[in-house]
C-alpha cells in the first residue's frame, strides 16, 4: 500500500499545513497527474501532525491512511479517521507525557504484520523506546523495548528485509555507525557514514519489496542510494547533484507503478515536484508548480 495514500486508489498524496492559519489539506494525486486540492479544516497551532498511517486497517478506515496527532500543549494524542478521503471522526488515544515524542513518522510503522499501523514513541530524557500495537483504531496492547543511548536517534522506520513488518532504523550521532532493529529487537549494523551524510529518505525504489536508503551530502548536495535485498546493502550509486536550495521532503508512490519516488521542495521558490524513480534510477522529474512557503508539506 502506498504511503499516505487518503483515497485509498493505490498512489500517495501529499499532505498540508498552512503555517499561519492552521489549515490542513491534501493533493489527491492520481497515477502522477497534476493533483486536486482538498482541505481538511483549520485546527489549533497547538496541535501538531507527528505521522500518518492506517491504523483502522479492513474496519472503519476501510484502508485509507488516517493523520496522528499530539497536542504539545497538554500532550494529548489522537487521530482523524480517513475514509475515501474525508476526515470522518477524531479517535482520542489519551495524554502522554511531553517527555515522550511520536518517533514513528515516516508514515509507514507496522511491527507486528497485521496491517494496522502502530505508534513508536521515544523518550527524550531516559533513551526508553515503546511501542503501541494498533488494532482498529485502538491501542490493543503497549510495551517497553528497552533503553538505548541517546547518542543513538530514531532516524525513521520502514521494512528494510521484505518479511512485511517494519524495522527501525537508528544513526549514532557521534560515530556515524547506521543500522536497525529487525525481529524485536534484533540489531543489523550496516557499517559507519560520514556526519557528512544525511539519510534523507527510504523507500522502496526498485520495487523488489525491500525499502532502500536515500543519502544527501550537506555539503555537496550529492544524492546516493542504497538498494537494499533482504535487510543488507545489494548495490550503491550516486544519483546526482542537487543545489541544496532543493530539500528532500519525503518518498511516495505517486504513479502507483509500486516504486517509491522522492518529493522535492526549492525551499527559496516554493516549487514542489517529485523524482520518478524505475528501477532505483530517477529518470524523469515532474513539478507540481510553486506553493507560498506559508504552506508546509506534512
Amino acid at each position: 500500500m502506498a504511503r499516505q495514500d487518503f483515497t485509498f486508489d493505490g498512489t500517495s498524496d501529499i499532505l498540508w499545513r498552512d503555517a499561519f492559519t492552521g489549515e490542513v489539506g491534501y493533493w489527491d494525486i492520481s497515477a502522477g497527474i497534476y493533483p486536486s486540492w482538498n482541505s481538511f479544516g483549520f485546527v489549533d497551532n497547538s496541535w501538531k501532525i507527528v505521522d500518518t498511517g492506517n491504523y483502522v486497517n479492513g474496519d472503519f478506515g476501510g484502508g485509507s491512511d488516517d493523520v496522528l496527532w499530539r497536542n504539545f500543549s497538554t500532550g494529548e494524542v489522537g487521530y482523524w479517521d480517513v475514509i475515501n478521503g474525508d476526515a470522518v471522526a477524531y479517535v482520542g488515544l489519551g495524554s502522554v507525557s511531553l517527555d515522550w515524542q511520536v518517533a514513528s513518522n515516516s508514515g509507514s510503522f507496522d511491527f507486528t504484520g497485521d496491517g494496522e499501523d502502530d505508534v513508536l514513541w521515544r523518550n527524550l530524557n531516559t533513551g526508553e523506546v515503546y511501542t503501541w500495537d494498533m488494532e482498529s483504531g485502538y491501542v490493543a496492547a503497549a510495551g517497553s523495548q528497552g533503553f538505548v543511548e541517546l547518542s543513538w536517534n530514531i532516524i525513521t522506520t520502514d521494512d528494510f528485509t521484505g518479511n512485511g513488518t517494519d524495522d527501525i532504523l537508528w544513526r549514532n550521532s557521534q560515530t556515524g555507525e547506521i543500522g536497525y532493529w529487525t525481529n524485536g529487537p534484533d540489531y543489523v549494523s550496516l557499517g559507519l557514514v560520514s556526519n557528512s551524510w544525511q539519510v534523507a529518505s527510504t523507500g522502496d525504489f526498485s520495487a523488489d519489496g525491500s525499502s532502500d536508503f536515500l543519502w544527501r551530502n550537506l555539503d555537496t548536495g550529492e544524492v546516493y542510494i542504497w538498494d537494499l535485498e533482504g535487510g543488507f546493502v545489494a548495490s550503491a550509486g550516486s544519483l546526482g547533484f542537487v543545489d541544496l536550495s532543493w530539500e528532500i521532503q519525503g518518498t511516495g508512490d505517486y504513479t502507483g507503478d509500486g516504486a517509491e519516488d522522492v518529493l522535492w521542495r526549492d525551499s527559496g521558490t516554493g516549487e514542489v515536484g517529485y523524482w520518478e524513480m524505475d528501477q532505483g534510477g530517477a529518470f524523469s522529474f515532474v513539478s507540481f508548480g510553486a506553493v507560498s512557503n506559508e504552506w508546509m508539506i506534512a
